[in-house]
């Protein structure tokens, strides 16, 4: 695990940045982790780290999204865009046949085991003695329960597999260093939508704005802004109003990223980094900005019962308390992406927030990363 400083991002406010900015850590390695109250956030040194995309090459193994992303090396990952199921499901429609699919399928290998236990089973009857003529018994029955418990393991992985391959993103994505352009998405959701990317490993180059989305050096589209221009988005209607994110606010689990400039750019007082030395001991130029990455948890591992808490009980304080937190300690603009279970954030190979279950690590394709 990542090492924690003692800063906290939910109580710090104005003094988080140069706190962060003045550790040794963060001056030394470019990055510098926290959790508050299971809110697990990185500073990250733009130049030294630069945000790419990445994206899962292949889906030929169990949590294939998942361990691409502990594979990269990245000082800090997230997932993606939200995704549209494949050609010819509803969201909705296929979530249904995944869990409709996988509860069929444990009867099915309950009767593929006994099956198959019988017959191995069987074939040893005349080794048994007085239990061979329960051998065909015995071995349906713990065939039956094997391959059971085998198709509420496994069962879920298949029909994911075979359901949600090929979804797409809700915006475009461009990556030089992945190789990839994909722009399927009309981009003409409700909203609108807003895109994260870059050009050069500048901060200065560094842009969250409204689709649709330029082709960038790196960037991703599809995204729901929480702050923009200094301004946390509000679920109330007015000028900060944005569906997206009074759709977002109503659900559990946050994947964030965000600008915090310095400087000119910069809203905060007057002074604000006056006693921060803004030279890093590895580059004579001044940082003018860092980003950060934010991820929480849904109170839950199981979406089923996620759902029905958000239902009974409302959307924890967490959510709608975020996009303030951020812009107390300088952020100008920030996004979330896909929410719910579908979050994921982590730094090298370890998993802090997540990882999805399977339909979203079947579902999503592309993530963000510092490397």
């Amino acid at each position: 695990m990542p090492k924690y400083s003692p800063y906290n991002i939910t109580t710090d406010g104005s003094n988080f940045i140069p706190k962060v900015l003045k550790d040794l850590d963060f001056r030394k390695d470019g990055v510098l982790y926290g959790e508050n109250d299971g809110l697990y956030w990185a500073v990250v040194n733009p130049k030294r780290f630069p945000l790419c995309v990445w994206h899962k090459p292949v889906d030929n193994q169990i949590r294939a999204y998942a361990k691409t992303a502990q594979a990269l090396g990245a000082v800090a990952f997230t997932n993606g865009p939200m995704m549209e199921p494949p050609a010819g499901w509803s969201p909705m429609g296929a979530t249904a046949a995944y869990y409709l699919g996988w509860i069929l399928g444990i009867p099915i290998g309950m009767v593929a085991g006994g099956f198959a236990g019988a017959w191995q089973l069987g074939k040893l009857a005349s080794f048994l003695g007085t239990l061979g003529k329960f051998a065909g018994l015995i071995g349906a029955i713990g065939g039956a329960i094997g391959g059971g418990l085998a198709a509420m393991w496994w069962g879920h992985w298949i029909v994911a597999k075979v359901l949600f391959r090929g979804g797409m993103p809700f915006g475009h994505v461009h990556s030089t260093r992945a190789g990839v352009h994909d722009t399927r998405s009309s981009e003409t959701y409700t909203g609108p939508l807003y895109y994260l990317g870059r050009d050069t490993t500048a901060f200065s180059s560094y842009r969250i704005a409204p689709v649709p989305t330029p082709v960038l050096t790196e960037v991703i589209g599809g995204l729901i802004p929480l702050v923009v221009g200094f301004v946390p988005r509000s679920a109330v209607l007015g000028p900060a109003f944005h569906q997206g994110y009074a759709d977002w606010v109503k659900t559990d689990g946050i994947s964030c990223w965000g600008l915090i400039p310095f400087g000119a750019g910069s809203q905060m007082s007057e002074g604000w980094l006056e006693s921060v030395d803004l030279v890093m001991p590895d580059d004579p130029i001044l940082l003018d900005g860092v980003l950060l990455a934010v991820g929480h948890g849904p109170r839950t591992s199981f979406k089923l019962l996620t759902k029905a808490l958000v239902k009974l009980f409302g959307a924890p304080a967490y959510m709608g308390s975020l996009a303030t937190i951020l812009t107390s300690i300088g952020t100008r603009d920030a996004v979330v992406m896909d929410g719910a279970d579908s979050v994921m954030f982590g730094a090298k190979s370890e998993i802090m927030v997540g990882p999805p279950p399977a339909d979203k690590d079947v579902w999503q394709i592309y993530g963000f990363a510092c490397i």
